[in-house]
């Protein structure tokens, strides 16, 4: 998967170089830019053209960059919570249980109560 990745990447790289020097052949002539009143910059297009791309492939990084540090805090605090619960989960499993507790069965009454139903049939 690295080497398709770097393929890739290669074969963008040379695409691009390739349409930056076709620019260049297409217009020789600088492009003026006005970037605020009272100041304009003269470049070549393949240089405008290539400080757009990497302005933009910053731009993508630092957004994917915030994206999995916000998930990374995530996952912390829920891996935070998963281990309180288990140990809460281990406390609860170990807590000793009393032997004092009833436990009624609801079938007893209602057995009772066939067994005087029949007796009064009788």
């Amino acid at each position: 998967m690295r080497l398709f990745k770097l393929f890739v990447v290669i074969i963008l790289i040379i695409a691009f170089g390739t349409l930056l020097y076709q620019n260049q052949i297409l217009n020789p002539d600088p492009i003026t830019i006005w970037l605020y009143p009272n100041f304009q910059i003269q470049l070549l297009l393949p240089i405008i053209l290539a400080l757009t791309f990497l302005g933009g492939s910053i731009l993508g990084f630092l957004i994917a960059l915030f994206q999995i540090i916000s998930e990374k805090k995530d996952t912390m605090s829920l891996r935070t919570k998963v281990k309180r619960l288990q140990v809460e989960l281990d406390s609860l499993r170990n807590y000793a249980i009393e032997d004092d507790i009833d436990i009624k069965d609801s079938n007893a009454s209602f057995d009772v109560k066939i067994e005087e139903k029949v007796s009064s049939l009788d």
